[in-house]
Formats: structure tokens, sequence, C-alpha cells
């Protein structure tokens, strides 16, 4: 079983950024539910335990806390040339907010008007949103600094009612 577990390393020079290990893991993982299975037929799948035949069996971590490299990121310059070309504005909202705000992409998909609040700097010069997302870690404020003014009484082609 570890031959065949070790079958799929490979060197750091074909494969520097380790991706391996998650093939290697997931086929742990599966001969695992497998053999608890095999050894212990009739009881529940979470109520069983590891036989000692996969009991050494390391799961590996992998050596980079990320895969992607600061080249792979848009520049200031993308996100300018996108947004300038952009047909859709929803998508440039979208990408605008994304990139301002750095929320995960459910917690921007789930806001609504009501959670976008105008508000004006502590010298009263300068007007900012504050956005309300809740996402995985609760509901949180973060101020959008985008430089672009949002008249709040223009957010979409209809008056609003308040």
């Amino acid at each position: 079983m570890l031959s065949f577990l070790d079958s799929y390393r490979k060197p750091e020079y074909v494969d520097p950024l380790h991706k391996w290990t998650g093939r290697y893991n997931l086929y742990r993982m599966q001969l695992m539910r497998f053999f608890k299975w095999l050894y212990f037929p009739g009881l529940e799948q979470k109520n069983r335990p590891k036989p000692p035949v996969i009991e050494n069996i390391p799961q590996l971590k992998r050596k980079e806390k990320s895969i992607y490299r600061p080249t792979d990121l848009w520049t200031a310059e993308d996100d300018s040339l996108f947004l300038k070309y952009c047909p859709n504005p929803r998508d440039r909202c979208y990408h605008a907010m994304s990139r301002d705000s750095a929320a995960r992409p459910h917690e921007l998909l789930k806001l609504r008007i009501k959670d976008v609040v105008f508000k004006l700097t502590p010298d009263s010069k300068k007007q900012y949103a504050e956005i309300l997302v809740n996402g995985k870690t609760g509901t949180r404020p973060i101020p959008s600094c985008h430089k672009d003014k949002i008249d709040p009484d223009k957010r979409s082609g209809r008056k609003i009612k308040r």
C-alpha cells in the first residue's frame, strides 16, 4: 500500500509546487475508508476505528502556504483596464467592490442595497460607503474607500423609497 501511495510522489524539479500531495492524500483517504469498511463492516461509518494496516500512513502537508505567485495576481493597471472596457456595470461594480473590500465572493454576492451605508469622514469633507457583510466570521462592517463618488439616490435606475 505504501508503494502504491509513493508512486504518486514527484521530485522537486518535476513538481516544484508539490501538487502531487493532494492526489496522495485523496488516495490515502479512499484507502482508509475502504479498510475501515473491510475490517469493521458492522459498525456505522463514523464509529469505525482505524485498522492497524493503515494506522501509520501519515497525511502529507504542502510545503507552500499558497500555490499562487505575486505575478499571478492582477496589478492596478490590469484592474483599471478591466474596469475601463467591461461593458456590464454589474460586473464592474462587483470587481471594484471585491478589490476594495477584500470580502469573500459569497459575502459580496449576498449584499443588498440596505447593506451599503453612506457616511462622512469625521471632518465631514469626504463621503465613503460602509458595507455590512455577513459570512464565515460573522457580520462585520467594511469601509469602502473607492475613489469614485457614489450618489446614494442614484444607485439604481429607479427612485428609492425611504
